[in-house]
């Protein structure tokens, strides 16, 4: 018997785990399906000229950004309370399934299924709306391109760009994530606090090396240096991204672990 992971072990605790919470999972689902349909038909309606795609790219940005963070605030509930926690480590699952179960449901749901419900919502709302008001400017899923670089004209930029278009809200899922294995009383409140200290340090050393240091002078200029254009700046901030989510990943499993130590 593997003691780190089973896969009928970790069905059987998956299935559990949606039973157990699938009537606020519905609910919550509907809430923001309605909530976004009702919202984009009051802003169009409402509106003195129809919707261009620079708006609805912020709007969608917002949108994910609230409902990513309400979301990934349910992260490691049991943690917050002594009995339901004791009760969690005894499930019939090893800490990693357990582990793995809450990053599947919390980030990657968080990273995939809000904002395809979010799109969904805007798809079916959009095509309603223009049988009523043809007018509404509805163009689909076009404002995308925005978001991924479609519209750039070099191949290399347009992969870096959706990498990084995925690459950062991954990111900001993780670092939440974290936070809500860390800290127990307002998880969010403090998360969000370390995370704007956690950019503003990474501002100020972009600042000292480009600026301060005039290293930004040898980018495009000096091809043995580290930064010899702007698409290996690039690259090299999506690598940086890559190490940083695999830190965080790695040090909420072990939060987990020490839970049972």
């Amino acid at each position: 018997m593997n003691n780190t992971f089973e896969f009928k072990r970790f069905r059987d605790f998956s299935v559990r785990e949606f039973s157990f919470n699938k009537q606020f999972l519905l609910m919550a689902i509907t809430a923001v399906f309605f909530f976004v349909i009702v919202a984009l038909f009051a802003i169009r309606e409402l509106s003195v000229s129809p919707l261009a795609k620079n708006d609805l790219v912020p709007m969608f940005i917002m949108s994910y950004l609230v409902l990513g963070v309400v979301w990934i605030n349910r992260s490691f509930l049991p943690f917050r309370n002594r009995e339901k926690l004791i009760n969690f480590l005894t499930l019939p699952a090893s800490q990693f399934e357990k582990f793995l179960f809450e990053y599947l449901s919390k980030v990657v749901f968080g990273l995939v299924g809000i904002p395809a419900i979010i799109l969904l919502a805007y798809v079916i709302e959009g095509e309603v709306h223009k049988l009523i008001n043809y007018d509404i400017n509805y163009s689909g899923l076009s404002f995308l391109n925005e978001i991924f670089g479609i519209s750039a004209k070099a191949p290399e930029q347009r992969v870096l760009i959706r990498v990084f278009a995925v690459g950062f809200p991954w990111t900001v899922l993780n670092i939440l994530f974290v936070g809500n294995s860390v800290f127990t009383k307002f998880p969010i409140v403090k998360t969000t606090l370390f995370m704007g200290v956690y950019i503003l340090l990474h501002v100020f050393i972009f600042y000292q090396v480009l600026e301060v240091w005039d290293m930004g002078r040898f980018i495009g200029q000096n091809p043995n240096f580290i930064l010899s254009d702007k698409l290996t700046a690039m690259k090299l901030v999506i690598g940086y991204f890559l190490l940083t989510n695999v830190v965080l990943v790695y040090c909420s499993y072990l939060k987990l672990q020490e839970k049972v130590l």
